[in-house]
């Protein structure tokens, strides 16, 4: 008996820390125009994320993974969705309501996500900088032109973007490859998304 009541107890206390954070992500919303922690849904009231693009910060203090998926409906199919693994870095998301349908977006681990416009200047360095994992605003964070890596590996996937909102790359590697990798983003590409590519991303031309 004294073992249920402990089991009992520390699931209360886990709902009551839930209900804690998803209330305090609601007044981030409302305060900041940011949002962290919960589930929210996309729109125009209050405590909602209003549409738009948003980017995490990269890597959060004390997390050691970023979850996140964009919703139609309040847990209808993902149109867009990410998981870090251990070492969450910056992520991009374009979030709108549907004509038919409510969008929601969901977050966990990933710190807060603030929203990003054309305007926004550069968040990860010059663009003709070198790039880590990450997500990159193409060319305001990655400039056009051939980028590539110094070594393969079976762990890097990259994937050219034509927005952040989930829709299909224009092309992509999905399964990593121990050859060294070269891209070419053009005024086509949008976004770029990569991970696990030891050394990072050069541009060369």
């Amino acid at each position: 008996m004294e073992r249920s009541g402990r089991r009992a107890s520390g699931a209360r206390g886990t709902r009551r820390r839930v209900a804690a954070v998803a209330l305090v992500g609601v007044f981030v919303v409302l305060l900041t125009g940011c949002f962290g922690t919960g589930r929210f849904v996309v729109g125009y009231g209050s405590g909602d994320v209003p549409p738009g693009t948003y980017s995490t910060a990269g890597t959060f203090p004390g997390e050691r993974a970023c979850l996140w998926a964009s919703y139609v409906g309040r847990r209808g199919w993902p149109v867009a969705y990410g998981n870090i693994g251990a070492r969450p870095e910056r992520q991009i998301v374009t979030v709108y309501r549907g004509v038919n349908h409510q969008r929601t977006i969901e977050s966990w681990g990933c710190g807060f996500w603030f929203p990003v416009t054309a305007s926004t200047p550069a968040l990860s360095g010059p663009p003709t900088a070198d790039k880590p994992s990450g997500m990159y605003r193409v060319p305001t964070d990655m400039a056009y032109g051939t980028w590539t890596t110094e070594n393969g590996s079976r762990f890097c996937v990259w994937a050219r973007l034509r927005d952040f909102a989930g829709s299909a790359a224009i092309s992509q590697l999905r399964y990593g490859s121990s050859d060294p990798q070269t891209v070419h983003l053009g005024r086509s590409v949008h976004g770029f998304s990569t991970r696990g590519c030891f050394g990072g991303w050069h541009r060369i031309g």
